[in-house]
């Protein structure tokens, strides 16, 4: 068995260091909080329910609300800003189910969609 040293004098084999005593802890973003609490299930009905996604090719309803929520949350001054800050959560979008969007893509789906695509999923 070979001992690889950890710093300090500590070696591997140590039972110190296998009880779990040194592992990061994880902490959720307020992002994270924030998504956590929308009921993703209502949405994807009510999305299918009024055919949102029906001629969308680049960016879902789910990835543009993502995105928007994100740009206020963030304090975003454009959409750059978003796609930017939302390229450092790329790795969390994949698990939502959520895309990473571009700059352009944002500014393709903004206007053809607005207010009217959540007026449904808000209001509840």
């Amino acid at each position: 068995m070979a001992l690889i040293p950890l710093g300090s004098g500590r070696f591997a084999d140590d039972p110190d260091t296998r009880s779990g005593d040194n592992a990061m802890r994880h902490q959720n973003s307020v992002f994270h909080g924030l998504l956590k609490h929308l009921p993703w299930g209502e949405f994807d009905r009510l999305v299918a329910e009024h055919r949102a996604d029906s001629r969308v090719r680049r960016l879902p309803t789910k990835s543009q609300l993502v995105a928007l929520l994100y740009g206020q949350l963030a304090g975003a001054a454009s959409l750059r800003e978003i796609a930017i800050g939302l390229r450092s959560h790329a790795v969390r979008l994949y698990h939502l189910g959520a895309r990473l969007p571009g700059r352009s893509t944002l500014a393709d789906a903004i206007p053809r969609c607005g207010r009217a695509r959540y007026p449904a999923s808000c209001s509840r």
